[in-house]
This record gives C-alpha cells, structure tokens and sequence, in this order.
C-alpha cells in the first residue's frame, strides 16, 4: 500500500513536469520523452498497462505539431522506475521487457489482478490523455483510399466492432476497468447492467484483432469470457443499432413490426404521436386503460404495508385500484396544440444531411436519423415554419450538422417556443468546438440577415437566441447564451392572466388543456373551503397566480430563485397581491411559513417533475402540521408511485408525521395523439 501510494505521487510529479515543457518542432522530442516517463510510470505499478502508456505518449507527440515520427520513436523506447521518489530514464531493454510482460499477462485472471483501485488512480491521467492521443494520431493517419479510421467522416461506431459476452453484472466502466488491464483502448462501450453481454469498438481493424485474440478465453470472475465480431446495422432508419434482438427493447420490436410497409412520414408519426391514426374517443378509451394498468401496479406496491387500514377496502370498491379512478378529461384542441418543441439536426432516411425534425426512435435503441416534423400533428403551424426556415440556413452553411455518434459538428438542436399572444422564440444549440474563425458572433451575424429576410416575407419570429452546448447529450441547457434579437422569454395568457416565460423554463406544452387541469383543481380547492394555498416547489407562479382568485392568501416556495423572481414578477404583472413567493429548502420555509397561517384550512399543491419527488421531500410534507389536503399533479405516475406509497404508508424513523389517504384520480388529456396523460391525485388526512 505504502508503495502504491509512492508511486501515484511520483507520476503525478512526472506529468506536472511533462506538461511544463516548452513546445519543441519539429518532432517535440523533449516533450514526448518526459511525456512517456511520465505516463509509463504506470507500468511500474500494474506493467500490463505499459501499452496503453506508450500509445498515449504517441498521440501527444503527434499533436505536438511536428512530424511526430522522432517522438514516437523517443516515447516508445523509455520506461522509468521510481528512486527515491524521481522518474528515472531506463534503457529501451528495459522497455522491451516491460511490454513484452505487458503482453504476457493478457491471459491472466481478473481475479488475480490486485488492487484494482491503486491500478485505476495511478491511470486515472493515462486513461484521460490517451482517448485525446488516440483521436489526433487516428486525424493524423487518415487519408484517401485507406480504411476508415476515428476522425474522419466515414468512420462511425458501427465499424471495428465486437460483441463481449458472459460478463453480468457489471457496467461500462468495469468493462473499461479489464479492457485497461490488457492494455486495449476503446473507443465506444456499450453495456447495460441488465445485459450479459457488451458492445465495444476500436480504433482500426487490427485493434480490433487484438481485442478478439485477447477477450476470446479471457477469465472475469471464473467467467471465460467470448468475444466475437459484430456486424455493422443495416436497417435505413439506423447508424449506430442494435445488432441482434436481444439488444433491441420490447417496444422497439413493436414498433418495426407495426411500421412495416409504412412511409417515412408514418413511421414517425407512430413515433412521436403513437395515437395519432385513432379516432380521439378511441384515444380516451385507450388512455383510461392505461392509468388503470398504471395505477394498479403503484397499488402493488403497497403490498409491503398490508396494515393500512382503509386499503383493503378501497381495493374492493375500485376493481383493485387505491381509490376511484375517473374518465380522462378531453383536450379542448387536438391538433398543433405544442407550444414548445426541441427539433434534432441529423441525417435524413433520404441521405439528406442538415435536416430539422425529431428523431425516428430512442437514441439508445441506436436510432439517429431524424425525419421531417412538417407533417406531425402535434406540432404548431408557426413551429413548423421556423423549422423550415432554420433547415433552409443550415443547408446553405458550408459548416456541418452534428454527429451524435461521433461527436462532431456544428448545428445540434433547434428550440422553438410560441405563445397563444402570438409570441415566438427560437434558440439555435451549436457545438462550440467546431464554429467558424469569427465564433459565436458571426454565426448570429448570419442568423440575423437571414431571418430578418424571411420576417420581411412574412415569417415573424419575434426572437432569436444561440447557445453554445458541448455536452455530449445536448440536455444542457442552463448555459450562457447571445440573443440574437429580440428577448430571451415569451409572453403567454392562461386562464386569463398574463406569464412571462423564459425559453428554457417549464410551463404545460398545451395552453387550452391546461385550463381544464387547473379548473378542476380550482373547483376542489373550493370545495375544500381552503383558505390558504401553499404551492410547492411554485416554479415561476403559475398555479399560485390563478388560485390567488380563490383563496385568501397564497404562499409559494422554489429552491431556484430565479423561478422565483419570475414567479414575483407576474404576481406584480397580473396585479397579484395576496401571493407571497419565497426561495429557498421547502423544507425550511414550509413548516415557518405554515406557523404563521396556523388555525387556517391549509391546501397545498405539487407539480413535480417525471421522477417524482425525493423521499426526504415527501417527509417534510407530512411533517407540516395543519397541512391535511394535498393535490399532486403526476406527469408520469410510473415515476411518481413511491411517493403515493410514503404519502399513504404508517410512518417510521425516516418517514415522520401522520398519512394521506388518496380520495381520488382524474386524468386530464394534455397531450391528445400521443399515449401520455397527466394524472391529478386528491389526498387527504
């Protein structure tokens, strides 16, 4: 352990060093060469790393700027042995031996690797620098008439690919963990922990030999590993796909059985908008059926609780549901209806690249051609023409669309927001590292002379943003941003009140549906006789703006004040003066607040989001004394039905304060053609 430790501080001495070096060129000879000290010290702690040591030193020296060939040749002949705590140069025999016991222990056990953590620190940096080597020596290598190799545009994740089987229970970082053990350097890893098998790919073909000669037999935990080649996907809708039915989910199986013989426009129409070839009173029919199979599987939940005392009851009045649940109440609109929607830049089933749509399946089942949204029925008339327009300027950039498989590329996302005012926003999501030599700023320079022509014929959108985003999943979206013109937020009217909303903040996609929700919780705070509201995690002051016409005095809490700020200032917009917002821990400000108002009828409300709420959270609900009404507004009760179960369930240590008792559940239909549904639960204690 002492030594182990020793050598972690020598290597990171030696890469302090190494990075402190002048630039040398051509060849960068001096950098290279302290550059694989430093790495190869990893072969001093588990030499079977020695490999993957010199490969990065490799990379380096190529992206040094010089010819790299003098480098090369410099780190792929040193080694070092700690003294007295300095990295020390030893002879090229000496690395000889080192990679050749590197090689020699390919076959060894997992089992008998040691300490796997001291191995994983002291490679921490090795394993960071080298996937940057790899790319620019892969960049480097790449050339007319030779084989696809990482960098350039024909390479993909699909080719030099091998499927890794016997290995349950683990994920991709402990694939990662025995691929670094024999000194094998991934470029992609796929692994569910669901999955006894993995999918993984390599640089170029004779990496990708290495790997079979090397995982083929390979012992993990007295499982013999088998490691053969995997094909590449050939379905048109599919760049990176499953190779076999057993990667592929069930859904996903449904639904190319159902598209068979079907246009692209079909097909993802069944994508997005699952429904959308059903009349709509066939669609109410099918989504009752689905929030009672729903709610039945939370009710099973509560099989762990057997002694609550009004279940049993329940079940038997409400076919086996916790209590009763009502009809689906109907969208008033059932078309265009989406007042925001987030379009994909990609390829096209046609080939075309740069086109602006939604994607024809879930990114992990390995789909990532996106098809046009022109004929989506869900999608607004206005949004459809900003897509157009925002297609139209990308086909005309010589800059490219962005590669989810590589990484690569310029234009990402296209969100569009719009307004029953009128209003309109469009945000442009760029990747940051691939803009042109004047950046961000001439990239809205040409946004701005582009769209100010198609407003002059007629488009009128009233705002433009871009937002670099680097994030590999592009779901960033708390980042800075340039407005290109006009502001940063739209301005919309629900049930008759006026609401600032910022582009990236929540508010219900379907404005008229969303009347009808909070109508009928309106009605029920009445007949509760409620006098006060308090409104958890209160976002910018929706629901407690169109309550404060109902009860005496609303109280609203976020732990995001900037949500709270917006709540303030369209309570003062809509002359809103019996409403308090306030930020910070709901439960801090909750149980204060609630002294305050104590002796009054107490109702509160939640809207969260589809994971639910913490457990700690739901414990400080029930805590809240003089808080005996509760309504909670589930956008996915899947992901909501553990805190129906703590709200119901006898309390504990962990779980303080008296239960709920859910009265009742009506859908609400927010989101006509697809197979979503918004659920309101009413509980009471």
């Amino acid at each position: 352990k002492p030594l182990r430790t020793h050598m972690r501080r020598a290597l990171a001495t030696a890469a302090k060093a190494a990075l402190n070096l002048p630039r040398v060129a051509p060849g960068s000879v001096h950098r290279g060469r302290a550059l694989a000290a430093s790495v190869s010290l990893s072969a001093s702690v588990d030499q079977r790393r020695f490999s993957s040591a010199v490969t990065t030193a490799r990379g380096f020296a190529r992206m040094d700027g010089g010819s790299g060939g003098s480098a090369a040749d410099a780190a792929s002949s040193v080694s070092t042995r700690v003294v007295d705590g300095e990295a020390v140069e030893v002879q090229p025999a000496a690395a000889a031996d080192a990679g050749a016991a590197g090689s020699a222990s390919g076959q060894v056990s997992d089992d008998d690797a040691g300490d796997d953590d001291a191995v994983s620190d002291a490679g921490s940096d090795v394993d960071a620098a080298d996937g940057a080597g790899a790319e620019a020596a892969a960049g480097a290598a790449g050339g007319a008439g030779k084989p696809p190799v990482r960098g350039s545009a024909d390479f993909t994740s699909e080719i030099y690919k091998v499927k890794l089987e016997n290995i349950p229970h683990v994920v991709s970082s402990d694939v990662r963990k025995i691929l670094a053990r024999l000194g094998l350097n991934p470029v992609k890893v796929k692994k569910s922990p669901k999955w006894d098998y993995c999918f993984i790919t390599f640089e170029n073909e004779a990496e990708k030999q290495r790997a079979l000669s090397l995982l083929n037999g390979h012992i993990h935990k007295k499982n013999t590993l088998r490691c053969v080649h995997s094909e590449p996907a050939k379905d048109a809708l599919r760049r990176s796909a499953p190779d076999d039915d057993e990667r592929r989910g069930k859904r996903a199986k449904q639904q190319e059985q159902a598209d068979s013989g079907l246009t692209f426009s079909q097909r993802l129409n069944n994508q997005v908008t699952p429904l959308w070839n059903l009349p709509y009173e066939q669609q109410l029919v099918a989504k009752r059926k689905l929030m009672h199979e729903k709610l039945l599987n939370v009710t099973k939940q509560f099989s762990k609780f057997p002694d609550i005392p009004w279940l049993q009851q329940s079940k038997k009045e409400n076919n086996g549901l916790l209590c009763p649940l009502a009809d689906p109440l109907p969208s008033p609109v059932l078309t265009g209806y989406r007042n925001k929607c987030e379009f994909t830049v990609g390829t096209g089933p046609d080939g075309q690249e740069k086109t602006v749509g939604f994607l024809f399946g879930a990114y992990q089942e390995g789909v990532v051609t996106v098809g046009d949204a022109s004929e989506c029925l869900h999608v607004s008339d206005k949004a459809k023409q900003i897509c157009a327009a925002f297609q139209e300027f990308i086909r005309q950039s010589p800059l490219p669309g962005y590669d989810r498989i590589q990484h690569k590329g310029t234009w990402r996302q296209l969100l569009v927001r719009t307004s029953e005012l009128g209003d309109s926003l469009a945000v442009v999501h760029v990747h940051p590292d691939h803009l042109p030599a004047g950046g961000v700023e001439e990239i809205a320079e040409d946004l701005r002379r582009f769209f100010t022509e198609k407003n002059a014929a007629g488009l009128d959108l009233k705002s433009l943003l871009i937002q670099p985003d680097s994030s590999k999943s592009g779901m960033s979206k708390d980042l800075p941003y340039t407005v290109v013109f006009g502001t940063d937020h739209v301005m919309e009217k629900l049930m008759g009140l006026t609401f600032r909303v910022s582009y990236s903040a929540f508010f219900q996609v379907n404005v008229p549906a969303t009347e009808v929700l909070l109508s009928l919780v309106r009605d029920w705070f009445v007949e509760q006789q409620c006098e006060v509201a308090l409104d958890i995690c209160c976002g910018t002051g929706t629901i407690g703006c169109i309550l404060s016409k109902t009860v005496n005095q609303v109280i609203g809490v976020d732990i995001v004040e900037e949500a709270v700020k917006d709540a303030q200032f369209n309570a003062s917009l809509n002359g809103v003066t019996n409403a308090t917002f306030l930020a910070g821990p709901a439960e801090e400000v909750m149980p204060r607040q609630l002294l305050y108002v104590s002796g009054k009828r107490v109702v509160g409300i939640v809207d969260p989001p589809r994971s639910g709420l913490p457990n700690k959270f739901i414990s400080h609900i029930r805590s809240c004394r003089g808080l005996n009404r509760l309504v909670y507004i589930a956008c996915n009760i899947a992901g909501s039905g553990q805190n129906v179960v703590d709200l119901c369930r006898a309390g504990s240590k962990a779980l303080k304060g008296e239960p709920f008792k859910l009265t009742k559940a009506v859908p609400v239909d927010l989101f006509p053609q697809t197979d979503h549904c918004e659920l309101v639960l009413f509980f009471e204690r």
